[in-house]
């Protein structure tokens, strides 16, 4: 799909970044302590800013519920007038996918809650008790809904799904940029309020962004692509 991440830079991507925060731990360290003042994180004195946070949460189950509900719609009314195109149905039954398998399964249900990486503000460096732990090493500093990855990050980056739903050149770009800027824009947030590592909100973007390119994959080689075209599609 032109305009389009593939899937092996998105691997590469994940690798290198990985790999950065493996080699230097530093970096997470030095970006969160930017934003740990006095004993206070800086964000939290920006009125409204923990509010949001929270009420990003409650947003989001509403968004997927509607999402669902339409998807369900859709393939009634598929089953009861044949002869609609399912163009709509095939992009908004990706997106849930991209949201169920990404922030759902891989993110919150998988990585948050069984790696056990500290938040920063948990770990002996902001004032906690924890230790800090690299990227990808399971550890017991956190019981549960943990640091690693960020749940807001990557249910902020989906927009990124558009990069394969547009049909166009330029439309896909766009999508793409949108959503590794709101990506990147919770990440800042969620850094600076000292909910997650800098490591956390980047590879939760590059995650969803993978998995949007693997259902895309996986959808276009059934003939069914989320951009509506007929007949299967390569997009590695």
């Amino acid at each position: 799909m032109n305009g389009a991440p593939r899937i092996s830079a998105l691997l590469a991507a994940l690798a290198l970044a990985s790999g950065v925060f493996l080699l230097a731990p530093g970096i997470d360290l030095a970006a969160s302590a930017w934003f740990y003042r006095e004993g206070r994180w800086l964000l939290e004195a920006v009125p409204g800013m923990s509010a949001f946070n929270k009420g990003f949460n409650t947003a989001t189950h509403w968004f997927s519920g509607v999402l669902a509900a339409t998807v369900l719609g859709l393939v009634i009314r598929q089953r009861l007038v044949p002869a609609v195109p399912p163009t709509n149905l095939r992009r908004t039954g990706y997106l849930l996918l991209v949201i169920a398998l990404g922030p759902g399964l891989l993110v919150n249900a998988g990585l948050k809650e069984h790696w056990g990486r500290a938040r920063p503000a948990q770990i002996a460096e902001f004032g906690g008790s924890a230790a800090y732990t690299p990227v990808w090493l399971p550890t017991d500093g956190c019981a549960s809904n943990c640091s690693f990855v960020s749940g807001h990050v990557a249910f902020a980056t989906v927009p990124v799904a558009g990069a394969w739903m547009a049909t166009r050149r330029r439309a896909r770009r766009a999508w793409l940029v949108g959503g590794l800027a709101t990506g990147a824009l919770m990440g800042f947030c969620r850094v600076g309020l000292g909910r997650h590592f800098l490591s956390d909100a980047l590879i939760a973007t590059v995650l969803v962004t993978l998995v949007a390119a693997v259902v895309a994959a996986l959808m276009s080689r059934l003939g069914a692509p989320p951009d509506g075209a007929s007949g299967t599609m390569q997009v590695d």
